[in-house]
Order: C-alpha cells, then sequence, then structure tokens
C-alpha cells in the first residue's frame, strides 16, 4: 500500500475546486483512476475546501479517498483567535494531518517542538499526524516524540532543494532510498514518504524507494494529478 499525499497549499477557491472535484469523479466513473487497491489518496485542502471536499468523498463513495489539513493548532480548541484545533473537526471527515511542512517552518518558524505538541493534538482526536523532516532536522525531530508516539507517525521527507517553489531541483531516487532507509530507523520503522517536485513523470521512481509521495504543484490539476495516479498505480 502506499500513499499519495495532493497538497494544494493556498491554492483554490470554491469554484475552482468544485471544477477539479467534478473531472476527477468523472474519471473515477470512467474507470481511468483509483481502479487499484495499492494506493491510498489523501487530499490536503485549505480549510475552507474541507466541506466541499467532504461532499466530494462522500458521492465518490471510494474508500481510497481520504482528507487532509494542512496545519493545525498546538493547543486545544479554547481562546486562541485564528487557531483551527484538532478539535473543531469533529464530525468531519479528515483523517490526516500534514505538519511541519517546510514552508510552515521557513516562512512560519515553527520548532521542532512546536510540530510534536500539533502532532499529539491531532493524535488525540484520531487524526494520523504526518510529519515533514528534512536531512537536518529528523533526529532532532525525533527526539521531540516519545518511543510510543514515534512509530504512531507517518514523516515526510522533503529536500528543499527538491521543492518546485525553491527551484525543484529533482534528486535521484537512489540518493532518496538512503535517506529514508535512515528515517525509518530513527522513526522505529514509521512509513517515510518522499515530498519535492513529484509528477508523473517521476513518480514511480520514488514509490520504488518510498511508502509514498508528497505532491504540490502536479495536484493543482485534476488532469494532471490522474495521470500521475496513473503511473503510480
Amino acid at each position: 500500500m502506499k500513499y499519495i499525499i495532493a497538497n494544494w497549499k493556498a491554492n483554490h477557491n470554491i469554484v475552482s475546486a468544485q471544477n477539479w472535484f467534478d473531472q476527477f469523479s468523472q474519471a473515477v466513473r470512467q474507470g481511468r483512476v483509483l481502479n487499484t487497491d495499492d494506493l491510498v489518496v489523501i487530499l490536503a485542502l485549505p480549510y475552507h475546501l474541507l466541506v466541499p471536499g467532504a461532499v466530494f468523498a462522500e458521492k465518490l463513495n471510494s474508500r481510497y479517498i481520504h482528507l487532509a489539513v494542512q496545519n493545525l493548532s498546538q493547543t486545544e480548541a479554547g481562546a486562541f483567535t485564528g487557531e483551527i484545533a484538532a478539535e473543531n473537526l469533529k464530525h468531519l471527515p479528515v483523517a490526516v494531518a500534514l505538519l511541519g511542512h517546510s514552508e510552515r517552518r521557513r516562512l512560519y518558524k515553527e520548532t521542532n517542538q512546536d510540530v510534536a505538541q500539533k502532532a499529539v493534538q491531532a493524535s488525540l482526536q484520531g487524526i494520523q499526524p504526518v510529519v515533514c523532516v528534512d536531512e537536518s532536522i529528523y533526529q532532532q525531530q525525533a527526539q521531540q516524540f516519545n518511543q510510543q508516539d514515534l512509530n504512531q507517525l507517518i514523516v515526510a521527507y522533503e529536500p528543499p532543494s527538491a521543492i518546485s517553489t525553491s527551484g525543484g531541483q529533482i534528486p535521484d531516487a537512489a540518493q532518496v532510498g538512503q535517506v529514508i532507509q535512515q528515517i525509518k530507523q530513527t522513526y522505529q520503522g514509521s512509513p517515510v514518504l518522499y515530498g519535492g517536485s513529484v509528477k508523473a513523470a517521476n513518480v514511480r521512481d520514488f514509490l520504488a524507494v518510498a511508502d509514498g509521495v508528497l505532491v504540490g504543484g502536479a495536484s493543482l490539476e485534476a488532469e494532471k494529478f490522474i495521470r500521475l495516479l496513473q503511473q503510480a498505480g
């Protein structure tokens, strides 16, 4: 089983997202996509798209489509203006939280401790944390978790230079595989995904060395993402 996480970041509005959902649903009905048991597809949507995303997933009636958020509060629900707590997502079909993405760390100065606290809040509400790391921080990030929590995580390895918005220098898949094995040892065998300029042309290479992929720009157009899933499956 491989994970495909589509991270839309701060993209799409209600209308453009609905067009994406419609195109994807049509491809499913035509048998062009989601016709394999080998993939779990997760859409990491902006908060304003969670409700239409939930309707889309329900209508699709596929156990292979799940929703994720791209961030969470470190705190429980309460007087924290502007925050979204894990508790606030109750009754929405949010299965996954993408935490500590390199953009969150770089632009919003999130620390390893911040990310660990968010992961704990997610787990308390039954939401699977996906913790993003690179070579320079994966060991320090692991130290923020107790041993019991470590093997409850999914980890996403993001080389900063490979992210499309940072230049998109795509690394060799074999080298990625070596780093992933090191991360696995540190995180007690937790699944490790790869993220950074993943597209239809290279997704098979990265799935050969990782437990899944984190897809950014190639997920924003429905047809591009469909082609990627076809190659992945």
